[in-house]
């Protein structure tokens, strides 16, 4: 069985779990998996395929659709919480045929499995999936940080975000002026009383 390493890595645990129905299925799935007879694979935005060589070395194809990120989603991703990209089990739909009459069959659950084992060895993986762009062409940290470059990263957002909806921020100068801000009226009426 494959272990997660890294906090993607548990959220895609957890959707196999979901998908699954928390039940205990996953014993041919992890066997299929772990010969490497998951082949392969294949990302773009909305799917991921993977070709399954079981038994008599007889093909299997397996895809995995997903639906686009809502925009929670793809801020928490831009906020550096890249787990937060795992779909949610009602946001993908699988599409094999095999004569197998269980749900989810045991090549649905070795592509699950390989997902995550492609997703934890490189996370633009689950990126490319959900078409969500960064500005950065990698992906290697989870979480919020503060170094330069996040500090930067968050800034050229920042101002992306300014450019595409101008009027809706306010920029603070950092010069300083003695002219007021107010009207002559407003400022004797915030004014303390002399005396």
């Amino acid at each position: 069985m494959i272990k997660p390493t890294t906090q993607l890595g548990e959220s895609i645990m957890q959707l196999i779990a979901a998908y699954t129905n928390y039940k205990d299925p996953l014993g041919p799935g992890v066997a299929i998996q772990r010969k490497g007879a998951v082949r392969d694979f294949f990302v773009q935005q909305g799917l991921i395929s993977f070709a399954i060589h079981d038994k008599n070395e007889q093909s299997f194809d397996v895809e995995i659709h997903t639906t686009s990120p809502s925009d929670n989603v793809q801020r928490a991703v831009l906020s550096g919480y890249l787990h937060e990209a795992v779909p949610k089990v009602t946001e993908i739909q699988m599409h094999h045929e095999c004569n197998e009459w269980a749900t989810p069959c045991r090549h649905e659950i070795a592509a699950l499995l390989q997902l995550l084992k492609e997703c934890e060895n490189d996370p633009n993986v689950i990126l490319k999936w959900r078409g969500i762009e960064l500005e950065s062409d990698s992906v290697t940290e989870e979480g919020p940080t503060t170094s330069d470059s996040s500090v930067t990263s968050r800034q050229n957002t920042i101002q992306q975000l300014r450019d595409n909806m101008p009027g809706r921020f306010i920029n603070f100068k950092e010069e300083k002026s003695n002219e007021s801000v107010l009207s002559p009226d407003m400022e004797s009426f915030l004014s303390f009383p002399s005396g």
